[in-house]
């Protein structure tokens, strides 16, 4: 039948099998159900005909004219359907396991719930076609254009996309009773990303290496994975243990970072930390009341006395948390695996906590800077408070105050301190007067020892002695935090 003109011809539910139907003229034929096993239809013409149901496993369609055919719920697997056109078709429910559709049109067709498991895909143009619900497993996609593609819902799990077009692709699916895409394990190097939208898409393990992106291009900013609550196995994220959400976040960090998007990149590096401290946090459990560095005796009767009483009268009596510290024992025996862990995940939970409120995680000069600011503002309130800050004798601070070598005064006479209420309204203004020169001369003092310049002019005494020392190690500790914000931005 090589060669045949059955223009409209009605062939439902017929047996072709093994046919050779090469460069037929099956334009508006009707096939459906029809039984096409091996059959060759290459450089067949089969535009608008009707396939639906029909059986083309093992068939050859390569190079044939497709175009507006019904193919829905037809069985294609392991058939070749390379080169052929198949723009404006209807291929929805088909099942296109290990077929190859490499450098296929398949151009605004309709794939959705399609199954194209293992297929090949490469080099294909699948501009605006619908592949949602589509399970394409392993699929070969390189090289195919995507763009203004949909694939709500579909199984991109280990799809190798290397190089493919997905400019406008929707990934996304505003509906939350459904499946999002998966995207798992796929590999998109060298994709084009841009203006595509994966909200609320799986991307746990994807390859992104040297995709691009725009400002178009929509992630969520909390994954699935967290919504979701998932905590799965920690896995090594360069020389990091990542969950699920922070993986995925470092992923989308460094992707904007090589697009240029640094103030994006900043946000999700953010929500990476974010994400791994909740980690943490759930990983330690109890494990932060277990405090080995009490003696058993101690321990044994903050536990069973003060502690348990403590809860009980709270109403809090029956928490985890409470029934774990009822039930401590045995502190003379090593700690177990599962404690060990429980406290490496609360120190990590405690680290990523103080870079938070410290710095916000590395990225935040303003909160440094309120830090360093508030620390300075502090103690020049606690300076006066007591004997704790005097003039060096001889200074210009000492002789205004009067500590000069010829009058009874000393040094230990003027120091920093706040003036005494007055009894009368009248020594209200000269109170406030006192009250402003002590405060600025200690804000002076704070702020030099705060900076490690140490002008001399004053000194700290007693008390005061620790104070001054405190601040200044906080003061050298926020520079060097703030230097290194400051570096961290600037390398971005």
């Amino acid at each position: 039948m090589s060669g045949a003109t059955l223009h409209a011809a009605d062939l439902s539910e017929a047996n072709l099998r093994a046919t050779d139907l090469t460069k037929t003229e099956l334009s508006r034929a009707n096939l459906s159900e029809a039984y096409l096993r091996g059959a060759d239809l290459s450089e067949a013409r089969v535009e608008d005909a009707n396939l639906c149901g029909a059986d083309l496993k093992t068939s050859d369609l390569s190079e044939a004219y497709l175009n507006d055919i019904n193919l829905s719920q037809a069985d294609l697997n392991n058939a070749n359907l390379s080169r052929s056109n198949l723009d404006d078709s209807d291929l929805s429910k088909a099942e296109l396991n290990n077929v190859d559709l490499s450098q296929v049109r398949l151009r605004s067709a309709d794939l959705s719930e399609a199954s194209l498991v293992i297929a090949d895909l490469s080099e294909a143009n699948l501009f605006k076609t619908d592949l949602s619900e589509v399970n394409l497993w392993a699929a070969d996609l390189s090289g195919t254009d995507f763009r203004l593609t949909k694939f709500q819902q579909s199984i991109l799990r280990g799809a190798k996309a290397q190089n493919a077009d997905f400019r406008d692709a929707t990934f996304g699916d505003e509906q939350t009773d459904h499946e999002p895409a998966n995207l798992e394990n796929a590999v998109f190097r060298n994709a084009d990303l841009r203006g595509a939208d994966f909200t609320d898409a799986r991307l746990d393990q994807i390859d992104l290496t040297d995709a691009r992106i725009d400002a178009r291009t929509t992630f969520d900013e909390t994954t699935i994975y967290e919504r979701e609550n998932v905590q799965s196995e920690a896995r090594d994220e360069d020389d990091d243990a990542a969950p699920p959400a922070a993986w995925v976040q470092r992923r989308l960090e460094r992707l904007h970072e090589d697009n240029a998007l640094s103030a994006v990149a900043r946000k999700y590096h953010i929500r990476k930390q974010r994400a791994r401290q909740r980690h943490a946090a759930a990983q330690a459990g109890g494990g932060a009341w277990r405090v080995w560095l009490f003696g058993n005796r101690v321990v044994d009767r903050l536990t069973d006395n003060r502690v348990t009483q403590w809860l009980g009268r709270r109403g809090w009596s029956e928490l985890p948390y409470a029934q774990r510290i009822r039930g401590w024992n045995g502190w003379d025996r090593l700690p177990s695996p599962r404690e060990w862990r429980d406290w490496s995940a609360y120190a990590t939970w405690l680290r990523l906590r103080v870079s938070q409120l410290l710095m916000g995680y590395g990225e935040s000069v303003r909160r440094v800077a309120s830090i360093a600011g508030a620390v300075v503002l502090l103690w020049t309130f606690l300076y006066p408070l007591g004997d704790w800050v005097v003039p060096n004798p001889g200074t210009p601070e000492a002789r205004q105050r009067g500590a000069t070598p010829e009058s009874d005064t000393s040094v230990s006479d003027v120091a920093l301190e706040y003036p005494a209420w007055p009894g009368e309204l009248g020594g209200v203004p000269r109170f406030l007067g006192e009250l402003g020169d002590t405060l600025l001369d200690s804000l002076y003092f704070s702020a030099v020892t705060f900076t490690t310049l140490g002008f001399g002019d004053f000194s700290p005494t007693g008390f005061g002695r620790v104070l001054a020392t405190v601040e200044a190690a906080l003061g050298v500790t926020l520079f060097a935090v703030l230097v290194f914000v400051l570096g961290r931005r600037a390398t971005r």
